[in-house]
């Protein structure tokens, strides 16, 4: 029979034996302040990279918070904190967090604890911990592939949707040839069903490019008053037609030059409001204001922009995760709203990238209001003023005699860009590589032409090299000659390298005709 001491002692050492026999981590710590760490068993240290113990402890300082990731430190002792104060609670805590191994590797940690009062320590917490990163990474793929999956029957239904618009319509079109005031209604709905298309397109693609870090920032002067004015006539259309009120308030901005990249502002704006005039019913109201704050590090200034309304908000589940990719909150089948689900995703990435942060405040049936964070560089007012809107009233035969080389390697794009061509008097030369643009140039030479219009892919010489390779040219009118990038390359780096190649402008396919004569005209006329 084991008595007194002994006892003790074989229960303590039965203990220790289990402990280490155990596939999991378990240790014990104080539940006091300092929370030191009492006992650890070899599986802790092995979970932690640590040969010995004494590594471990030094690596976590001897206590239970150096333990867990210094992000995830807060979340976890209030877990415990919250286990603790309630008296009624006898079952263990469970807590997930991240933890540093000795070789600077991160990994995801499962634990169970349990507090209790002991005789020779006070209260202490025993803890079970287990190493889940594997099983994480499992479940995030998992849920990763069922978003996707949702997200492409979606899409499926959201893409064929406009597709059976045009080729229905078209189908229709061609039965009644004769109807004259019937076509036009057919081509009006075509149209606006192309551009839907393109829309969910554009979507998909500027992801898919955020995503694989593709997208960059191309900094330059802005005129916050400009952005406005610029968002307010891309939206007025949607507003008038839902009999919205449209509030945008610049009131509270000192300076309203700053340096940033402007097609990702008016980007991030403009997927708000109009996100916000989507989901607002008719005769709501929206509104954009902009404040500025204080000078904050390297010089920058902050500004705070907010997109309100008071449409039909969110619940706290959907707000949670309005911003991942691949999320929506309802197919358009049930809110009769069409789009891809990813414009709040692309609009957090592209805050993120320009060093900002977005928030939601949003309750349902009580609207949305939706907070943007950025810092910019001041500068000086631009004494330069807008660039004169030419074009704007071009007629059928404005460019009579006009000659253009058109360079494109594609039949039915030359047939389209040609008869839009040919409405406006342009005389249209084609090449259907760079290299034969180039051998062009060279025999005809450069004061032939009045412009250039230059796709990018092709075959043989890419429009890039081709523009390079005329402006090399001896001919001295090859160094001036307009040279219009007309490509499916339609992102802001392909407008960039569109430029550094020698290009004066760039237009984006499909070809929008009006934008196609305006920038033409502000060449040529």
């Amino acid at each position: 029979m084991i008595e007194g001491k002994t006892l003790e002692r074989y229960r303590a050492d039965a203990l220790e034996w289990v402990a280490e026999q155990m596939p999991g981590g378990f240790f014990v710590y104080r539940s006091d302040e300092a929370q030191e760490l009492i006992y650890i068993n070899k599986a802790v240290c092995r979970i932690f990279g640590c040969e010995t113990e004494e590594e471990f402890r030094k690596l976590t300082g001897n206590t239970f918070p150096g333990m867990v990731h210094p992000n995830d430190r807060r979340r976890v002792l209030s877990s415990i904190d919250r286990q603790i104060a309630d008296e009624k609670n006898h079952n263990m805590d469970k807590v997930e967090y991240r933890i540093i191994r000795r070789d600077g590797s991160i990994r995801y940690i499962e634990d169970y604890g349990y507090n209790t009062e002991t005789s020779d320590y006070g209260n202490v917490y025993y803890v079970f911990i287990a190493d889940v990163t594997e099983e994480r990474h499992a479940r995030e793929a998992e849920a990763a592939n069922r978003a996707k999956t949702a997200f492409l029957t979606n899409m499926s239904h959201d893409i064929r949707t406009p597709m059976n618009a045009i080729v229905g319509f078209t189908d229709l079109a061609l039965l009644n040839l004769g109807d004259q005031d019937l076509i036009k209604d057919y081509l009006e709905k075509i149209k606006l069903s192309s551009e839907h298309l393109l829309l969910l397109i554009n979507d998909v693609l500027e992801m898919s490019r955020i995503e694989s870090g593709k997208m960059r920032l191309n900094e330059a002067p802005v005129h916050l008053v400009e952005v406005l004015d610029n968002l307010k006539s891309i939206i007025k259309e949607e507003v008038a037609d839902k009999q919205q009120e449209l509030v945008l308030d610049i009131s509270k901005v000192t300076d309203e030059y700053i340096s940033c990249d402007k097609l990702r502002l008016d980007q991030v704006l403009l997927n708000l409001v109009s996100n916000a005039v989507k989901y607002t019913p008719s005769g709501g109201k929206i509104s954009l204001s902009v404040a500025q704050g204080t000078e904050g590090v390297d010089g920058r200034t902050a500004y705070l922009f907010r997109v309100k309304d008071n449409g039909m908000g969110m619940t706290p589940e959907l707000a949670s995760r309005v911003f991942e990719p691949f999320e929506r909150g309802s197919t358009s089948t049930e809110s009769g709203i069409q789009g891809s689900g990813l414009g709040l995703a692309i609009t957090k990435r592209i805050v993120e990238m320009m060093e900002g942060s977005i928030s939601l405040k949003t309750a349902p049936s009580e609207g949305s209001e939706f907070i943007v964070r950025l810092a910019f560089k001041t500068i000086l007012p631009q004494n330069e003023g807008l660039p004169e809107e030419k074009g704007e009233h071009i007629q059928e035969d404005d460019f009579k005699g006009s000659r253009l080389l058109l360079v494109e390697d594609i039949m039915v794009n030359r047939e389209i860009a040609l008869a839009m061509l040919s409405i406006y008097g342009f005389k249209v030369e084609v090449a259907c590589d760079g290299e034969e643009a180039v051998e062009k140039i060279k025999s005809l030479g450069a004061d032939h032409f009045d412009a250039i219009l230059m796709d990018i892919d092709m075959p043989k010489m890419n429009g890039y090299d081709a523009t390079k390779a005329i402006r090399a040219l001896p001919d001295a009118g090859a160094a001036t000659l307009p040279i219009l990038a007309l490509t499916a390359n339609a992102f802001a780096e392909d407008k960039q390298m569109a430029l550094e190649a020698g290009m004066n402008a760039h237009i984006a396919k499909p070809i929008d005709r009006n934008s196609l004569i305006e920038t033409l005209g502000r060449f040529l006329k």
